[in-house]
């Protein structure tokens, strides 16, 4: 059964109900969560994310730890939970979680029309998270905060990313990566961490 989202205008009112196939193929306004699920340890600060399984819409990138679309008439909190269960194996409470506000975002790239109301959540974890990954995902990596900035917030080049199941390292280039600089931009001034932005 083919999911139904909520249309929302500009104004952000919902205005109606389509399908998600629909909403890609006619650029509708629609509501996604995203979570970023962030370590910080003794051994520094740490960006994890996906890497997306080979048949899901922008194959093998790597994006965003946790992210879906929220179905018609669904609670937000609820949509972020659910995809954290689906996605990363993670039973969380919403107190876990920190809401830093939304980004109304335009990723449309060829036919493929994507306007997205992201509404954005982080779970923070003084220590190494063990993930238990769903089959839209095929594997957990981590990166260094800093080079995470470096690279999205700041224009560089590539980064290391570190493989969770045996801890080895891997350099990867920007365009390996889904784009989400700006989105991160609003965790970090959420912190008061503009200066990191410089």
């Amino acid at each position: 059964m083919e999911e139904i989202l909520d249309i929302f205008n500009d104004e952000l009112e919902i205005i109606g109900q389509d399908t998600r196939k629909n909403a890609h193929k006619k650029g509708l306004l629609h509501q996604v969560v995203h979570c970023w699920v962030v370590e910080e340890s003794q051994d520094g600060r740490f960006v994890y994310m996906q890497q997306r399984a080979e048949f899901k819409d922008f194959p093998l990138l790597f994006d965003i730890t946790v992210g879906g679309h929220i179905d018609a008439g669904e609670v937000v909190e609820d949509a972020m939970l659910r995809e954290i269960r689906e996605e990363i194996g993670l039973d969380l409470k919403i107190e876990d979680l920190k809401y830093e506000g939304y980004e109304v975002k335009d990723i449309s790239e060829g036919d493929f029309l994507d306007r997205e109301i992201c509404r954005i959540f982080t779970y923070t974890s003084p220590k190494q998270v063990e993930f238990n990954p769903g089959p839209e995902v095929k594997k957990m990596v981590k990166i260094r905060e800093q080079e995470f900035i470096d690279v999205f917030i700041k224009d560089g080049k590539g980064l290391n990313i570190i493989n969770l199941d045996d801890n080895s390292e891997e350099y990867k280039l920007k365009k390996d990566f889904c784009q989400f600089g700006s989105e991160y931009e609003i965790i970090l001034r959420n912190r008061g961490r503009e200066y990191e932005l410089i």
